[in-house]
């Protein structure tokens, strides 16, 4: 078990750019990375962070949209199917258990996808400008064409279009096999690691009852001690403790918990590149989301 109130905060406000970002106060012994090769599309945003950090997706009134989990190497992929990221207003976050949290709102990330966009434009080589020519050079005698004696390849472009289009379709089937295999071991996976989500979900839960709680102790405590109650003061302060117990129990447990989940994440990471694949072989395909 993770100990120490520090390394188990689980912090629910996440992300951030070069361009900024909102982090939280919560006190962490580390702070989010960064998020960049930030990609968004009309159903997906993709990007890279610290590795094995949770990112979550909501729309301006909080709700949340999608969710999942960094890879090992940091990168990630959020998909909706029925959203539209190019006119929707987001914020994107990502927390880890003893770090900071960083939180991006959707014109932040625009920005910044804008302006490596105008970068690499900026960065892109000219074409040269070519030499002044010179004085022409006087034609030499031609030699006798020996096109008769070789066979046309023009009649050749209809076949070479066919084999192109026989080898995608080739490739399209194949990545399809791959991701029907990633998508039956991601729901294997889905199925067997059930228990050890609804803990976290549950462990969740309690944190914030148990936070509420504490906050309507609070409210007993401040008012004993207007009324210089010592007998209440000493009760709410103890109830307070157990209280804060309860919660650093639930967290230390959670962010333990999280880490039997890695592979599931992995597999939903695989299964997503997969998708990412297709599409760019597929136009006519569109991303299912994950879930």
């Amino acid at each position: 078990m993770i100990t120490g109130i520090k390394q188990a905060l689980l912090l629910t406000t996440a992300v951030t750019l070069a361009a900024g970002g909102e982090i939280s106060a919560l006190a962490a012994t580390k702070t989010i990375g960064k998020l960049t090769q930030v990609r968004v599309t009309k159903h997906t945003l993709t990007g890279k962070t610290t590795k094995n950090a949770k990112v979550q997706l909501f729309n301006a009134r909080g709700k949340s949209l999608a969710s999942g989990r960094t890879n090992h190497l940091g990168k990630f992929k959020l998909s909706l199917k029925h959203q539209n990221l190019g006119k929707l207003k987001f914020k994107l976050a990502a927390s880890k258990p003893g770090y900071r949290s960083r939180t991006f709102t959707s014109q932040q990330i625009n920005k910044a996808v804008t302006q490596a966009l105008a970068n690499q434009v900026t960065n892109t080589p000219t074409k040269p400008v070519p030499a002044k020519p010179g004085k022409p050079v006087k034609p030499t005698r031609p030699t006798q064409s020996t096109s008769n004696n070789r066979p046309s390849t023009s009649g050749n472009s209809g076949g070479n279009a066919a084999d192109t289009g026989a080898n995608v379709s080739k490739l399209i089937r194949a990545k399809r096999a791959e991701i029907a295999a990633a998508k039956a071991e991601y729901l294997r996976l889905t199925q067997q690691l059930a228990p050890t989500s609804n803990r976290i979900t549950a462990c969740g839960t309690i944190i914030r009852n148990e936070r509420a709680n504490r906050d309507v102790v609070k409210k007993d405590l401040a008012d004993a001690t207007a009324r210089q109650d010592a007998a209440r003061m000493q009760s709410a302060n103890q109830e307070i403790a157990n209280i804060n117990a309860i919660i650093i129990a639930a967290q230390n447990e959670r962010a333990e918990l999280y880490k039997y989940l890695i592979p599931l994440e992995d597999a939903r990471t695989k299964l997503s590149s997969l998708m990412d694949e297709l599409e760019s072989l597929d136009k006519t395909y569109v991303p299912e989301e994950i879930r």
